[in-house]
């Protein structure tokens, strides 16, 4: 049979502790935002988080939390 994934108006929710962690909507993937991210090091390099109060996109690159873009840490 054919699988063809989630279509529009379907979603798919990853939880963690009872808590969503991330969503599947309508073709989007949404990280839900947290404000405390689990710890960087160097087998969590290259997860990513959203950080809640600073609003900003964050990765761990094997030692620190950063933005995205490399110039703040989160």
């Amino acid at each position: 049979a054919d699988d063809e994934g989630l279509g529009i108006g379907q979603h798919l929710d990853i939880r963690r502790d009872g808590s969503d962690v991330i969503r599947i909507r309508d073709k989007s993937l949404q990280l839900v935002p947290t404000d405390t991210p689990p710890a960087c090091s160097a087998n969590a390099k290259g997860a990513l988080y959203y950080n809640n109060g600073g609003n900003r996109l964050c990765y761990c690159n094997g030692n620190n939390w950063l933005t995205v873009d490399g110039a703040n840490s989160c």
